[in-house]
């Protein structure tokens, strides 16, 4: 079971065990068979980019919602249309690596 993540606004992350203990106490009522008979496999850490707060949420970070709206209605009106390829897998075609069997 992948469990996670923890939302620190610390200067200092938490160490492994102070990390392990905050997630079990998030998540030991959904799995406690899990936590009372598994060990953890891997802990892994990263970070997040934040856009400006604003009185009403965050403000969106454009340049990547503005692409991923525009191509999610290239994709939506080609499916409609019945095209047999969307704009963006013209664009991107690696996109429909899902697609292709695996050997």
């Amino acid at each position: 079971m992948l469990i996670g993540a923890t939302q620190e606004f610390k200067k200092d992350a938490l160490s492994q065990s102070e990390f392990v203990k905050e997630l079990k106490n998030r998540s030991y009522n959904l799995a406690p068979t899990l936590w009372d008979n598994s060990t953890v496999h891997a802990i892994t850490c990263g970070y997040r980019a934040q856009s400006q707060r604003v009185n009403l949420g965050r403000v969106p970070m454009i340049g990547h919602h503005g692409i991923y709206g525009g191509k999610l209605v290239d994709m939506i009106l080609a499916s409609y249309n019945n095209e047999n390829e969307c704009a963006i897998t013209k664009q991107y075609p690696h996109l429909n690596w899902w697609k292709k069997k695996f050997t």
